[in-house]
């Protein structure tokens, strides 16, 4: 009953999934036998590194019937974090899953640029973030001031979210004087030489290997990030500080992770309910994510362990998650995320003006969600 490519259908509920390597783990629950397969899908998790998984939120619906959500009676509900739990409702506001795990955005500094040019800590606001930015480019050397992913996909969608909800904008209005600002905000940097033109074209990836290479003193980073430098897979020949994205109007993130879910039509629906309610108890959630590296998506599974509070980069993370809003979701998501990244592209290409830009993003959004909206947190 569904395709797996890069979209996934599913009993007529459509989700999109945009992966930039194999190893993305999807998991649902048919029935007792699925539970067992689900474990072996949990192995093999673990064999995939969080870059292979950044920029999904795999936001799976796997509808339980309109009578009544058993999930929604879980009385552990408000101990999630809101960002991952709401991408598992639709526009209705009902559940149709859990989130298993997260990870979500912060920035990530080369404090011997910034020391260099008299700054002990990463910028907080905007306006600090600014200052730095000009006081540590070079151009004679080709350093930047900040490195991000602006790409034509979804991971360009997902490293502007945070800077659109700071400036008080939001998905839901990107006609907004806010959502404008954050565009323009970012445009100003291109435009200033304090930010390479090329990041339209850069993946996070991309952005990474700049700010490896010291090119850029700043960087908007993944949770995953973390894992690639510890495990050697990338070098950073320099002190590094992690630190939550600057804010403008208020602190803001976003999250990817992966979601469980009860399949539509299943004979063991109460018994796969009940198994999910056990993988996510608090305890099961933290043990779960420590092994695997991953961000739990429960407040209190994050108290359970020091794995996200005596590692300061860590720490930073878990900050972060009380910040961190989710894509969507929304059944035309691959549909908004075009219109949002085209117009990030052609703000910071200078084709348009920021608020021309977003104005037409507004006009091709607008119409969809006033259909189906996206449910309130």
């Amino acid at each position: 009953m569904f395709e797996f490519c890069f979209n996934v259908f599913f009993l007529n509920f459509f989700t999109y999934i945009e992966a930039t390597a194999a190893g993305t783990c999807v998991t649902f629950l048919t029935d007792i036998m699925s539970c067992l397969f689900l474990l072996l899908i949990f192995v093999q998790t673990f064999l995939c590194t969080d870059s292979q998984i950044t920029i999904l939120q795999v936001s799976l619906y796997f509808i339980f019937g309109k009578s009544r959500n058993e999930l929604q009676e879980w009385g552990e509900l408000d101990n999630f974090y809101t960002g991952p739990l709401s991408s598992c409702r639709d526009s209705e506001g009902r559940l149709h899953g859990l989130p298993n795990n997260s990870n979500c955005l912060a920035l990530l500094c080369n404090m011997d640029i910034l020391n260099a040019a008299g700054y002990d800590e990463p910028p907080t606001t905007w306006d600090e973030f600014y200052e730095i930015c000009k006081a540590t480019t070079n151009p004679d050397d080709s350093v930047y001031g900040f490195s991000m992913c602006a790409i034509g996909n979804e991971e360009g969608t997902f490293q502007f979210i945070p800077w659109l909800y700071s400036a008080g904008g939001s998905v839901t209005d990107l006609g907004s004087a806010e959502s404008a600002n954050a565009l323009s905000f970012l445009a100003k940097l291109v435009d200033e030489g304090l930010m390479s033109k090329e990041v339209v074209n850069w993946g996070q990836g991309d952005a990474l290997n700049a700010f490896a290479a010291g090119k850029a003193a700043m960087m908007e980073s993944g949770t995953w990030h973390i894992g690639q430098f510890d495990m050697g897979d990338v070098t950073l020949d320099f002190n590094y500080k992690y630190a939550l994205l600057p804010k403008d109007k208020e602190y803001a993130s976003v999250i990817g992770g992966e979601n469980f879910g009860v399949c539509t039509g299943t004979e063991y629906k109460e018994e796969c309910v009940d198994f999910l309610e056990y993988m996510m108890t608090a305890e099961n959630n933290a043990d779960w994510c420590e092994i695997a590296g991953k961000l739990p998506t429960r407040s209190d599974a994050n108290e359970l362990k020091d794995f996200w509070t005596e590692d300061d980069r860590y720490a930073v993370f878990s900050e972060e998650m009380n910040y961190a809003v989710a894509r969507g979701p929304h059944e035309s998501w691959p549909t908004i995320s075009e219109a949002i990244y085209t117009a990030e592209q052609s703000a910071l290409l200078g084709e348009k003006t920021a608020e021309d830009a977003m104005a037409e993003a507004n006009n091709v959004v607008a119409p969809i969600l006033e259909e189906v909206p996206i449910a309130e947190e």
